[in-house]
């Protein structure tokens, strides 16, 4: 609510793997005036989901009930984002291209990209082979699953609200990697 009220901001978007999203949740942040939430799909299959995720916690029935429910209700943009991860669940692709267009929501596909801190379960494909996919899935689906390339305006720097040094008490919401 509060970044929508700062008059250069245009859009904000919320990128997740949906796990903390509930009715009210998704009901608070359309009435915040959020415009689009990110929601990381890779999997339909129960097991092959929680192995992506990286937890026996994620519960994929849970995730494609609230993507459901801020589709049809939310007045903000939901678009199923999934990491493309060669080898591993490039199969999942039409299930979940086919679960967006069964609840109206968009499919932007990601590729995977190799992080020096992250979890790197394959080696890196190429960009032209993942376009090569993803068009081919453009083709059988007759759907657009690239995301534009916007250019951002820049703006001057927002404050930061801590200071080097000093402490802060927070309180944690769900446990990380």
């Amino acid at each position: 609510k509060d970044l929508k009220a700062i008059s250069y901001v245009k859009d904000i978007t919320i990128i997740s793997n949906g796990m903390l999203l509930t009715k009210q949740l998704i009901d608070d942040l359309s009435a915040a005036g959020l415009t689009t939430l990110n929601i990381s799909v890779s999997a339909i299959d129960t097991r092959l989901a929680k192995q992506i995720m990286g937890t026996e916690a994620y519960t994929i029935e849970k995730i494609k009930e609230m993507l459901a429910y801020a589709a049809k209700h939310a007045h903000f943009k939901t678009i199923i984002t999934p990491v493309m991860i060669q080898g591993i669940n490039e199969q999942e692709m039409d299930k979940i291209i086919d679960f967006g267009a069964s609840i109206g929501c968009d499919v932007k596909i990601q590729k995977f990209c190799s992080n020096k801190a992250g979890r790197n379960p394959v080696k890196e494909i190429s960009w032209e082979l993942f376009y090569n996919a993803l068009e081919k899935l453009e083709q059988q689906h007759h759907t657009k699953l690239k995301e534009e390339v916007y250019t951002l305006e820049q703006t001057k720097e927002y404050p930061c609200p801590f200071k080097r040094g000093e402490r802060i008490t927070a309180k944690i919401a769900c446990n990380g990697r």
